[in-house]
């Protein structure tokens, strides 16, 4: 893999390097999967994760597959989990936390840190309280409820009955944290007739909170309630107290709510890993400038569908200020991203950009289009010039966003004359806005240039902005 940044870039604008590529399909998103359920894996994506950057509290694909090895190899052999576990910072993130109270037989209610903030198992939101649940009966129970079925972290009801169906063949209970955020996370356009005659035929199984405490509902009715009123971002949508299952399943869909909408005054970040369905966790995600930003964003690259407006433009757009520790996992993941089909053209939203003030994010553009992106980094540089047009006087950079549209125009012109493009990329609305402008001004020449090429390339005479 090319690091970002890294293309080649033509000495002189008139030479064609082939940077329009086609953009590529939307993936098909891989299922999760765990890996071998040894010790020796456990303890090695164990080191993975703690060697990852301090107070990285990202849930990802890898702390999945950690909580659900943990759980698997402890089942059968609690001294080998013990031993894979022995030494793991108290420190490092949620489930390491939990994980090293386990092994310190300690409750995990009870871990702290001076360097974080107390995680107690009720209010701190369902990514802990599950990390508390499971470790708290590590190796108890037959499986993970909240485990992934796809790499999104998406779970399909079908999947979550057929695990319930082995709890209630063991005769164990389920963890309340543990089933709260398997709920969240359902795809509930797979909830078909079967699976809720599954659900309906299912065996009793109770539900305990922290503690062990038994709750007054059974796993089964609890999650046909769910489907019934799945989690939305409206309040509107949450069900009136009632039946013992309706009144879980509210305080469910509360608790995720509160931690999406970032109402929880102790952790105000939406986390895309407690409802990884939703679009509107996404663009936060991907705005956060930490050192765990490149962790992050590689579990956005994992959505199953194309980057809505804001996290597109800020997956972008992100390399203009990047965390030196997290700078090779962002670039990995906007690679990643793209590749996938998850960054369409037009999709960006360049309006909302404040980079027009700067070169900065002109910049980024130019390297992204060298990396063979410039289907989608064209439309987002016109639309720039388009919202720097409309503006008096113009906003700082703008001459550096022109001059980039510059140096790709024989690109873009050569695509299109070989049917790579269709030939509206070469309309170009905010270019010629620019042009349109009056005065001499740097920016507003080489907008003219670039029209006046168009002419010249084309044969098509300059279109009125």
């Amino acid at each position: 893999m090319i690091p970002l940044g890294g293309g080649a870039r033509p000495k002189d604008s008139s030479l064609v390097q082939g940077w329009w590529c086609p953009v590529p399909p939307v993936w098909r998103v891989p299922r999760f999967d765990a890996g071998a359920l040894t010790a020796q894996a456990l303890a090695e994506v164990a080191a993975e994760l703690v060697a990852r950057p301090a107070q990285t509290d990202v849930v990802d694909v890898v702390v999945e597959r950690f909580v659900v090895v943990a759980n698997a190899v402890a089942r059968d052999d609690v001294d080998g989990a013990r031993s894979a576990l022995a030494g793991l910072p108290a420190h490092s993130w949620t489930s390491g936390v939990a994980a090293a109270a386990w092994w310190a037989h300690e409750p995990a209610s009870g871990t702290q840190d001076t360097r974080r903030r107390p995680a107690p198992v009720r209010g701190a939101g369902p990514l802990w309280e599950r990390e508390a649940a499971v470790f708290a009966r590590l190796g108890q129970v037959p499986c993970v409820l909240s485990q992934p079925t796809w790499v999104d972290l998406r779970i399909d009801p079908a999947d979550l009955a057929g695990r319930l169906e082995a709890y209630a063949c063991a005769g164990v209970a389920a963890s309340s944290g543990d089933l709260a955020l398997a709920l969240t996370r359902l795809d509930t356009t797979y909830a078909d007739d079967d699976v809720r005659r599954q659900l309906l035929c299912l065996g009793p199984v109770p539900v305990v909170g922290p503690a062990g405490r038994a709750e007054e509902v059974t796993a089964g009715p609890v999650v046909l309630q769910y489907l019934a009123t799945p989690f939305h971002l409206g309040a509107s949508h949450t069900p009136p107290a009632g039946r013992p299952e309706v009144c879980f399943v509210r305080g469910v869909l509360d608790a995720a709510r509160q931690h999406v909408d970032g109402a929880n005054p102790d952790d105000p970040r939406p986390s895309f890993a407690v409802v990884p369905w939703c679009e509107a966790t996404l663009k936060v995600w991907a705005r956060e400038h930490d050192a765990a930003q490149g962790v992050r964003l590689r579990q956005v690259a994992r959505s199953a569908a194309p980057l809505p407006p804001g996290a597109a433009t800020a997956m972008l757009t992100v390399q203009r200020a990047v965390h030196p520790t997290a700078a090779p996992d962002v670039a990995r993941a906007i690679t990643e991203a793209w590749c996938r089909g998850l960054l369409r053209p037009g999709v960006p939203d360049a309006a909302g950009l404040d980079g027009v003030r700067s070169g900065a994010v002109a910049r980024v553009l130019r390297d992204l289009a060298a990396e063979g992106m410039l289907a989608v980094v064209w439309p987002v540089l016109d639309a720039m010039v388009a919202h720097a047009a409309a503006t008096t006087p113009l906003p700082a950079g703008t001459v550096d966003v022109a001059d980039t549209i510059a140096a790709l125009l024989g690109e873009v012109v050569h695509a299109v004359a070989t049917g790579l493009a269709d030939p509206a990329v070469l309309d170009l609305p905010g270019t010629r806005a620019l042009a349109a402008r009056t005065g001499t001004s740097r920016a507003v020449s080489t907008a003219r240039a670039v029209v006046a090429q168009l002419a010249a390339s084309t044969g098509v005479p300059g279109k009125k902005p």
